[in-house]
């Protein structure tokens, strides 16, 4: 096999390993927190995170959706390439702040709803015609690697928010089991032993194909001396 190759496919286990240690320890965390935390929206905070349940206007005619590469749109209009897959996120305000057609005075976290434009409220943005907001309450886990942080920030800029401020909320997501984290975690850590045993074994191919090089240099040298 040759060395690029190798070299190759330890990168790839090395990515692979770290994300499931990475994976794998987010969630032991969030399962260790226990139960869900609830929240009125105004009461969230740039370190909230945990399951949490938060009661707030979801502001659906403020809503916008983002592409694969980061493109944004707001929701009811069309872009080119925008498909049933693209990230929605919603604006969060306090209850109060639920009139249609005036923006509320402060965003209190962005609310990531991977399968809205498959849902009902999708169909209703396909036809171009924005959902008023609704109070509800919505579910989810703030922080531990949960949503689409890159897409999120770039939801978050086009309505002229910071997710270092503003919290977002991955709706739907509950806390897993246990012992399945820490399977995960394992199984990354297992993944770096495996990628020592590769190295250590190539090394010492290394130097066997030295030390026979070295040999066959001194068997030349010694039947060269006897011709001489």
């Amino acid at each position: 096999m040759s060395r690029p190759l190798i070299i190759t496919l330890l990168a790839l286990l090395f990515f692979g390993a770290t994300a499931a240690i990475f994976v794998g320890v987010q969630e032991a965390r969030l399962a260790r927190m226990g139960q869900r935390a609830d929240y009125a929206a105004e009461e969230l905070q740039p370190r909230t995170h945990g399951y949490v349940a938060v009661f707030g206007c979801v502001r659906h005619d403020l809503a916008v959706a983002t592409t694969a590469d980061g493109r944004v749109y707001k929701l009811g209009t069309t872009l080119p390439g925008a498909s049933d897959e693209d990230r929605v996120f919603t604006p969060l305000s306090e209850r109060r702040e639920c009139d249609e057609g005036r923006a509320p005075p402060k965003i209190y976290a962005l609310v990531e709803d991977d399968d809205a434009l498959s849902n009902t409220i999708g169909r209703v943005y396909k036809s171009r015609v924005a959902p008023p907001p609704v109070p509800a309450f919505v579910e989810g886990v703030i922080g531990f690697g949960a949503g689409s942080t890159s897409l999120g920030r770039h939801a978050a800029k086009s309505l002229g928010l910071d997710l270092a401020t503003v919290p977002l909320l991955a709706k739907g997501r509950h806390p897993g089991v246990l012992w399945v984290a820490l399977v995960t975690a394992a199984a990354g850590l297992h993944g770096y032993a495996l990628i020592a045993v590769i190295v250590l074994m190539a090394r010492r191919r290394r130097r066997q194909q030295a030390e026979r090089a070295h040999f066959s240099d001194e068997e030349n040298q010694f039947y060269d001396d006897r011709d001489a």
